[in-house]
């Protein structure tokens, strides 16, 4: 599989490195993998946890990381390397870490060594495609956040193919109960079944893509996902997961104007 990047780069503002930024110190404790971020703010007021030789009972002290030595219970701590993984989602799978009914989640997919990692974002049940899973905070929040914008390519398989007029209405946006949504849809092709089409657009509500093409009179019958950003589905198989390599999570950084 190979990871493609989109050439044209968004622009935010620069940032640190992950690895020497400035962060919460109950954030570092949870990067680490000591307890959660809810946990270690106890585990901190409970002095249990010291910053370069002194104990520190505030939650929010600030720590770099790379500089500040960090100790729990007399144990040294750090996080693991950040990066980024990817699953080919398959139908019939909850995206989120877990599941009260007892339900395959994607973090069934996930090894243990890579449980600390998060799904950037979430597919509905019947949907397949691309997940992203990563333990880069900002990364993630880059990658969802509504100002930044980022795309997200679909293929839909619908019955019917849209006429010109529907496109054109999509394009120029379809008022749905949770506010006004545009996409570029485009026909990619015709099967037996139906149409496929490609849709793309900047925004991640829950069911949108259902929803819109729904609106317009073209319910979905199948929906895969086929990138998130500079980052593509590729070939990658069906209930299977690929790491990114480091210098393919330094360059996704930096096609986000995050490096």
């Amino acid at each position: 599989m190979k990871t493609s990047y989109q050439s044209k780069k968004k622009t935010s503002q620069k940032s640190q490195t992950p690895e020497n930024s400035s962060l919460r110190l109950q954030k570092f404790l949870a990067e680490c993998g000591i307890a959660s971020r809810r946990q270690a703010e106890v585990l901190i007021a409970n002095g249990e946890v010291m910053v370069n030789g002194s104990i520190v009972t505030t939650p929010g002290t600030k720590i770099t990381r790379g500089v500040d030595e960090v100790r729990w219970k007399g144990t040294l701590v750090s996080p693991e390397e950040f990066g980024v993984l990817l699953l080919h989602k398959p139908d019939g799978v909850i995206s989120t870490k877990d599941d009260p009914q007892g339900r395959t989640t994607v973090m069934d997919y996930i090894p243990e060594s890579y449980q600390t990692y998060a799904p950037v974002g979430r597919l509905d049940y019947e949907t397949t495609g691309l997940m992203i899973f990563t333990n880069d905070g900002e990364l993630a929040n880059h990658l969802l956040h509504p100002r930044y914008e980022i795309p997200r390519e679909y293929h839909a398989l619908v019955f019917k193919k849209p006429s010109a007029q529907t496109l054109s209405l999509l394009s120029s946006g379809v008022e749905l109960e949770d506010g006004l949504v545009t996409a570029k849809v485009k026909v990619l092709e015709r099967e037996e079944r139906g149409y496929w089409l490609q849709v793309v657009l900047s925004v991640g509500k829950n069911r949108i893509v259902r929803r819109l093409l729904k609106a317009v009179g073209h319910p979905v019958h199948r929906l895969l996902r086929f990138s998130h950003g500079p980052v593509t589905l590729g070939d990658l198989p069906m209930g299977k997961i690929r790491k990114l390599s480091r210098t393919e999570y330094l360059e996704l950084r930096e096609e986000l104007g995050l490096a």
